[in-house]
């Protein structure tokens, strides 16, 4: 499916409904054997999370602008009743490895019903 010709109501609705939305059971092998290595489950130091805040904490000292520590998400922005949100980056990067986690789940269960030389390619 093209999402590129669809409507933004309809790609939210696919986005949204897992009956809907095909998941895929293909990966590179390297970008998987990467995350593995610098995911959740990997010591503090060598997590991407930890990484994106050590970046995030380097730009908050080198400019004024904090990027993320005050990132405001309005919920159901059309509506006049709107509700604002603030997430700090400790919450951005629980979320990383928290996406990590899932997607390496997914990964696993693929390699269990299909095999890794059907899963993971070079």
């Amino acid at each position: 499916m093209i999402t590129e010709k669809m409507s933004g109501d309809a790609v939210k609705a696919l986005a949204t409904d897992p009956d809907k939305c095909e998941r895929i059971c293909v990966f590179r092998n390297t970008t998987i054997s990467m995350l593995r290595e610098r995911g959740p489950s990997a010591p503090l130091e060598k997590r991407l999370s930890h990484e994106w805040m050590e970046s995030i904490r380097k730009e908050e000292m080198m400019n004024e602008d904090q990027l993320f520590s005050f990132g405001a998400f309005w919920l159901e922005p059309r509506s006049m009743a709107r509700t604002r949100l603030r997430f700090g980056s400790e919450i951005y990067a629980r979320g990383l490895d928290q996406r990590i986690k899932w997607l390496l789940d997914w990964v696993d269960g693929c390699v269990a019903t299909y095999g890794a030389p059907f899963v993971l390619l070079s």
